[in-house]
């Protein structure tokens, strides 16, 4: 009733909330939720998820990571996930990464896999981890140089 958060901010949480329970039990382990008027000086580290709807000024180290379009992180980014709405400045290294329209980045993003939505600001380099699985090599076929027309 009192709250400032909008509907859509909502949607987000009760989304990540189901998304983590656990099949094996019945709890729900709820995502650690930065809020807007919050500023954080220093890092922070979850082994969850965390959602960022406030400013943090230092690194952010987490397993799912999801930036708000009010949300903004001046530092370096370490996720498994990250879904960036709002700022990053800074470097984010995580496997999976996704820039939403509102996204504005500006620092190198290391990643496995990176989806880009129109409209997402990304200023910085862009470097794929290894892949998982090598791609296949041509046959390399040797030529008889005798045979070979000048």
């Amino acid at each position: 009733m009192f709250s400032n958060k909008t509907p859509k901010d909502q949607a987000v949480r009760e989304k990540t909330a189901v998304a983590s329970a656990s099949p094996a039990s019945s709890t729900v382990r709820m995502p650690s939720v930065l809020s807007a008027d919050v500023v954080l000086t220093g890092s922070i580290h979850s082994d969850g998820e965390l959602i960022v709807e406030g400013k943090v000024m230092g690194d952010v180290v987490a397993a799912r990571l999801i930036i708000s379009e009010t949300g903004a992180v001046e530092g370096t980014v370490r996720a498994e996930s990250a879904d960036i709405r709002g700022r990053v400045l800074g470097d984010i290294n995580a496997d999976n990464v996704s820039l939403f329209e509102s996204a504005f980045v500006e620092g190198d993003i290391t990643h496995s896999r990176l989806s880009i939505a129109a409209g997402a600001h990304l200023q910085g380099a862009v470097k794929q981890k290894a892949p998982l699985q090598e791609a296949p090599f041509a046959e390399v076929i040797e030529l008889d140089a005798s045979r070979v027309q000048a």
